[in-house]
């Protein structure tokens, strides 16, 4: 057995009712509070009451920054950094899907260093130290694992860039995971950041930095993913499915956070940064059949079992029948969960791509993918998934 090393040091309170805890936790960590969310809506104000009326009991002086956007931007961060200064913050509390979380992080860099969160991102010399403030998490999707990782991924509009701060210093110190508070997450979110756990589960376990402690949490997740997110998708008050997709997300989280993701994700940021308006999870599905396709030779053993997962009719199949059939299978999944589009029908222009292209090298997830991909790789994956 290879090797490996394993961090995380974010204390995870999972469980439903869980919620109630969040005004004890913050005031272990500090008295004035910055809260990181986006705007105020029907179904979730209960919640923000919820939580603010729980930091109140607790002491907890609290200033609420409500402008969370996806895909958020450095502008968003720096608002909410100024924010946080004039409120004297001395912890930030993330509450809502990964843009809220990511934002929070970025918020608790910015506020105590000079310039701004883009200038510590991971590639940088200069990284975040010590005098980052503590980052509480809630999380209201299952979707991105941002409350358990040490990344923050945010967008320079300007350079049609979305990059990351990457530094265990911001991971959590505390992250609450709810599953009551996902209950009223709409289908087509419920869906979008499901297929992000997959994606996480599925782009740790084929990534060569896995272990076998992260293969054997990916492993679970994408169990749980096949058996969960179709029923959450199409019956959102199901709290048993909300549950074990929220365990799903969690397990995947833990393993990005060690084992890292790969081509697709490293495609989906370039997305991301030239086309603010496509969700994650939705780049993520408009790619993964192609390169399902592009990639399963290249992973034969992990690919069959990821397709038996899905297909038990895979399991009396030899390993480079079910790794090809498995392309097929989450073709299938995709479809099921409503997520099966087009870049075409994302809006992305066709005479677009060759840029988009080059963008996607840009960070390093690719290096990571079981078959690496040149310039002409990536130009042709795009083109493969510009129409359904």
């Amino acid at each position: 057995m290879k090797s490996f090393n394993y961090h995380q040091p974010t204390e995870i309170r999972f469980g439903r009712g869980r919620v109630s805890e969040v005004g004890e936790a913050v005031a272990s960590y500090g008295k004035r509070c910055l809260l990181v969310t986006v705007s105020a809506f029907p179904e979730i104000t209960p919640v923000y009451d919820k939580i603010k009326a729980s930091l109140a009991a607790a002491g907890v002086d609290v200033a609420h920054f409500d402008k969370v956007i996806p895909n958020p931007t450095t502008d968003i961060v720096t608002q909410g950094a100024e924010m946080a200064k004039d409120h004297n913050a001395d912890v930030v509390l993330g509450v809502g899907g990964g843009s809220s979380m990511d934002t929070a992080k970025a918020i608790a860099v910015e506020v105590a260093h000079e310039g701004t969160a883009w200038d510590y991102l991971f590639f940088r010399d200069t990284q975040p130290t010590e005098k980052t403030l503590p980052i509480i998490a809630v999380t209201t999707t299952s979707g991105t694992g941002s409350h358990v990782t040490q990344v923050a991924v945010i967008t320079k509009t300007a350079e049609k860039c979305k990059s990351a701060i990457y530094n265990s210093i911001i991971y959590p110190k505390v992250s609450i995971v709810d599953p009551e508070l996902m209950l009223t997450v709409p289908e087509y979110i419920t869906a979008s950041t499901g297929f992000d756990v997959f994606a996480h589960a599925f782009e740790s376990y084929i990534n060569p930095s896995g272990s076998p402690y992260t293969n054997l949490m990916a492993i679970e997740s994408i169990r749980l993913v096949a058996n969960h997110l179709s029923v959450a998708v199409k019956d959102g008050s199901n709290l048993e499915a909300r549950t074990w997709m929220a365990w799903a997300d969690t397990l995947a989280g833990l393993c990005i956070a060690n084992a890292g993701v790969t081509l697709p994700h490293g495609i989906g940021m370039a997305i991301g940064g030239f086309y603010p308006h496509v969700m994650h999870g939705e780049a993520l599905a408009v790619l993964y059949p192609a390169i399902m396709r592009y990639s399963y030779k290249s992973a034969v053993k992990k690919f069959a079992e990821v397709g038996r997962i899905f297909n038990s009719d895979l399991v009396q199949e030899s390993d480079e029948v079910a790794a090809e059939k498995s392309c097929e299978t989450i073709d299938y999944f995709i479809k099921d969960i409503g997520m099966w589009t087009s870049l075409e029908s994302l809006k992305i222009p066709e005479d677009e791509l060759k840029a988009l292209a080059e963008a996607s090298l840009v960070l390093p997830d690719y290096k990571s993918h079981p078959r690496v991909a040149t310039l002409e790789d990536v130009h042709e994956l795009l083109k493969k998934s510009h129409k359904c």
